[in-house]
């Protein structure tokens, strides 16, 4: 299923199945809107999948009835709440960020640590202390994907489009001394995090 945040911009809703390819893990599913493309991109819709209903996972074992409809349950709660969370970014993309307002934002997301100063006095952390991690966030405000379509530049959306961007994109996957992993917080956590403070902005 699918549904539109602003005209053009386009959020996709899709029934993913998983199985390993050596019967380690029972056959599961579950919807999400997150495409997957590898195995960190399943862990995020694996999360993900659990805020808008349970998972199914069925062993190679046992496909009884009642498995079934459990399966059936799940897909039918995913899709029930779909619409509510189209509304949701919908509001986002209705609530302005300006760039400033886009640093703060990150700042808070990443719990940036103190700065100890050159005479010894520490100073509060920003996230442009991190210079690759900004760097990489600062162009995914003004490029990423979604930033043309009319409605998304300059919004809280926009700025959830680009965090979400840089922390799921595969070329980072081999950025162990970013933010997220020195902190302590990882990119399925910042997501997370990312998604309940943006949404608490558009209140």
């Amino acid at each position: 299923t699918d549904a539109e945040v602003v005209k053009g911009d386009v959020v996709h809703r899709r029934l993913n199945g998983y199985l390993s390819h050596d019967g380690t893990t029972a056959f599961g599913g579950m919807f999400s809107d997150i495409r997957i493309v590898c195995a960190n991109t399943l862990g995020y819709a694996q999360q993900d999948a659990e805020r808008h209903g349970k998972q199914f996972k069925i062993s190679h074992t046992k496909l009884g009835i009642s498995q079934i409809d459990s399966v059936l349950r799940a897909i039918d709660v995913a899709r029930q709440t779909f619409n509510h969370e189209v509304e949701q970014y919908k509001k986002m993309a209705e609530t302005p960020m300006d760039f400033e307002s886009y640093k703060a934002w990150l700042t808070a997301c990443y719990e940036c640590p103190a700065v100890k100063q050159e005479d010894g006095t520490l100073r509060p952390g920003t996230i442009e202390d991190s210079k690759v991690k900004w760097n990489k966030l600062a162009k995914a405000w003004v490029g990423g994907y979604g930033v043309n379509i009319p409605g998304v530049e300059n919004t809280v959306w926009g700025g959830f489009n680009a965090l979400t961007e840089v922390e799921t994109s595969l070329r980072d996957c081999s950025d162990s001394r970013n933010i997220a992993t020195v902190n302590g917080y990882y990119p399925q956590k910042i997501v997370k995090f990312a998604r309940a403070s943006a949404l608490a902005l558009c209140n």
